[in-house]
C-alpha cells in the first residue's frame, strides 16, 4: 500500500530518460536513489505471488513514500538469477496526470513498436479513456507500448493492466547484470602490482627472455621471474608497438603475466575479489567470485574470468556513449586446471594517467 503523503521527486520523465537512454546511467543513478532508500519485501511474501515465482527472483526491494513523475506512487525492483526489473506503478490513475505523463514520454521517445494486433496503444489516449471508463474489470483488453532502444539495451514499457481497479506501471527491464559505467576511484592495478615494468623494458637485454619476436611494428618477449607474483605467475610477456624496446612507454605496451600450474579455486576467487575491490564490477556486470566461476574453473568452457575496460573518465567503456575512448584494460582469466591462467593489462603505459 502506497503512502496516503508521498515525497515527491523533483525529476521530469524527459530528465530521466534522457539520463538513463543518452548517458547510460543506471535507472537508480538516474533518479538520484540508491539501494539503502528502499526497503526489502519479505521473502514470504515473494513467495505468495505467482508474478515473482515465474521470474526466479532472488530478492524484492519496494519504495512507496516517493511521488515519481507526478504520476507514480510506487517503485519496485525486482532482482532475479540474471536479470533485473524496474516498475513504477500506480493504481486508479488520475486521468489528467496520467494524460500529461504519457504525452511527455510520447513525445521524448516518439512511436512505440507496433503491437496493434493484440494491444491498444496509449498514442490514441480518447481511446484508452474510453477503455478505462467502459471497461473496468479483468478481462478488458491491455493496454500496452514498447519501446526497444540503443539496439535493444535500453527498453521502455507502458502497461495498464486491470486487478480489482486499472494499474498503470512502467516497466525498465534489464537483461543480464547491470553494468556500472561511473567512474572508478578506488586506485588502479598499479597499487597491487607491485613490479616495475619501465625497469624490465630498461634491462631487456639483460634478461635473456625465453622467447622474442621483432619486426618493423612489433617486439615481443617473455621472461621467467624469479618470484611468483601474487603468489602465481611465474612468467611474464611484453608486447610494444614499434621499432625497438621503448622503456618510456611511449607506445602501446600490452602486459601478460601468466602460469599453467593448477591453484585452488578458493585462491582464485580472492584474486578476483582483490581486482573487484579495486574496479567494481566488470564490463559484463560480474563482479565477486561465487559458484559460477567455481563451476566454470572446474568444469566449463571458459573459466573464471573478468575484463575492465577503462575510459577516459576511469569508468567502464561504453560503446554506444558518443566520445568514450578505450583507455586500457586489465583482464583476468583462469581456465580448467593446469590450463592457462593469466592477469593481462592493454595499454599499460596509460593507467599511469590514473595515478
Amino acid at each position: 500500500m502506497s503512502d496516503p503523503n508521498p515525497n515527491i521527486l523533483p525529476l521530469s520523465i524527459t530528465s530521466f530518460m534522457k539520463s538513463y537512454i543518452e548517458q547510460y546511467h543506471s535507472p537508480l543513478e538516474s533518479l538520484g536513489l540508491e539501494m539503502e532508500n528502499f526497503r526489502r519485501m519479505p521473502f514470504t511474501k515473494v513467495q505468495e505471488h505467482d508474478y515473482y515465482d515465474s521470474l526466479d527472483l532472488e530478492e524484492v526491494l519496494y519504495k512507496n513514500d516517493t511521488k515519481f513523475f507526478g504520476i507514480f506512487d510506487y517503485m519496485e525492483i525486482a532482482y532475479g538469477e540474471h536479470d533485473t526489473e524496474y516498475i513504477f506503478r500506480k493504481r486508479n490513475p488520475d486521468m489528467e496526470e496520467l494524460k500529461v505523463f504519457v504525452q511527455e514520454v510520447f513525445d521524448y521517445l516518439g512511436p512505440p513498436r507496433d503491437r496493434s494486433d493484440i494491444f491498444i496503444s496509449f498514442i490514441d489516449f480518447d481511446k484508452v479513456f474510453h477503455q478505462l471508463a467502459s471497461h473496468p474489470q479483468k478481462d478488458a483488453p491491455q493496454i500496452r507500448d514498447f519501446w526497444f532502444l540503443k539496439d535493444g539495451d535500453r527498453t521502455i514499457v507502458l502497461n495498464m493492466s486491470w486487478e480489482e481497479d486499472p494499474v498503470f506501471e512502467m516497466e525498465i527491464p534489464s537483461y543480464g547484470p547491470e553494468v556500472d559505467y561511473s567512474p572508478r576511484t578506488n586506485g588502479t592495478i598499479l597499487d597491487v602490482l607491485h613490479f616495475d615494468i619501465p625497469e624490465v623494458l630498461a634491462d631487456a637485454e639483460n634478461l635473456h627472455p625465453y622467447y622474442s619476436e621483432q619486426d618493423d611494428s612489433t617486439v615481443i618477449f617473455g621472461i621467467y621471474l624469479t618470484q611468483r607474483l601474487f603468489g602465481f605467475f611465474n612468467k611474464l610477456d611484453i608486447r610494444q608497438e614499434g621499432e625497438g624496446i621503448d622503456p618510456a612507454m611511449q607506445t602501446s605496451t600490452k602486459v601478460r603475466f601468466f602460469t599453467r600450474r593448477e591453484y585452488d579455486i578458493s585462491k582464485i576467487l580472492e584474486f578476483i575479489n582483490m581486482l573487484v575491490k579495486i574496479y567494481g564490477s566488470d564490463d559484463n556486470g560480474k563482479k565477486w567470485g561465487n559458484e559460477e566461476d567455481v563451476d566454470e574453473y572446474n568444469h566449463g568452457f571458459m573459466g573464471a574470468y573478468r575484463t575492465w575496460t577503462l575510459n577516459q573518465h576511469h569508468g567502464l567503456y561504453n560503446s554506444n556513449m558518443p566520445g568514450d575512448e578505450k583507455v586500457y584494460v586489465v583482464s583476468f582469466m583462469a581456465f580448467e586446471p593446469e590450463e592457462e591462467f593469466y592477469l593481462e593489462i592493454d595499454d599499460y603505459q596509460n593507467v599511469f594517467r590514473f595515478q
